[in-house]
């Protein structure tokens, strides 16, 4: 419900919010960006799976901070489709 409006604030924060995951490995993050349907949902659900060595950071909305460069979570949460957890064994 606040995409829009942080949306709007994030330029003047020097941030932008991209619709985009992001995963984190020993304190470096991945941006995951595509058009819907590409499988960014997908690949950042995997970080969250039992021995991955990935970390889950956001799914669906990411903040970029530009100064210095940094991955914000928007929402620590993620949706999940039946089509989804058909491709998670775990």
């Amino acid at each position: 419900p606040f995409r829009v409006p942080i949306g709007f604030i994030a330029p003047s924060l020097g941030m932008h919010l991209l619709h985009a995951a992001a995963v984190e490995k020993d304190g470096h993050g991945c941006l995951l960006v595509g058009q819907g349907g590409s499988g960014k949902s997908s690949t950042a659900l995997a970080a969250a799976a039992p021995g991955s060595p990935l970390r889950f950071l956001s799914e669906d909305y990411t903040l970029i901070e530009q100064r210095p460069l940094e991955i914000h979570p928007l929402y620590r949460s993620f949706k999940l489709g039946t089509e989804s957890l058909g491709r998670l064994p775990w």
